[in-house]
């Protein structure tokens, strides 16, 4: 019984003391990176905070799935394709870093048309 009672008791510690706050931690700067204009005072800030908390709180119930889910999500996604507009944006940083270096380097147009 007692032994029952320490792994619910560490199931539970484990769900609130880090998964919920790291959950609260991602919806924020979700928050913030979707809508930058309503995350510009403290006090927008703390309720998007508190939002948060209402929604991870039973996180710490279900926080191997949580985790699972995670982990197969990052997964998927480092796995799938690049869509056109990514390749487009990829191609066209690329590009600058590539004209960058040249500046950097002194070369110019002139010089690989000469040569």
């Amino acid at each position: 019984m007692m032994i029952a009672l320490a792994v619910i008791a560490a199931y539970l510690f484990i769900g609130l003391y880090f998964i919920a706050p790291m959950s609260v931690r991602r919806q924020v700067q979700a928050h913030v990176q979707d809508f930058p204009s309503l995350s510009g005072t403290a006090e927008e800030l703390a309720s998007a905070r508190r939002e948060a908390a209402v929604f991870a709180i039973p996180l710490a119930f279900v926080w191997p799935f949580y985790l699972l889910g995670l982990l197969l999500m990052a997964g998927l996604g480092k796995r799938a394709l690049l869509s056109d507009h990514e390749l487009k944006i990829l191609a066209k940083q690329q590009a600058q870093r590539i004209a960058e270096l040249e500046r950097e380097l002194g070369i110019t147009d002139s010089l690989m048309n000469n040569g």
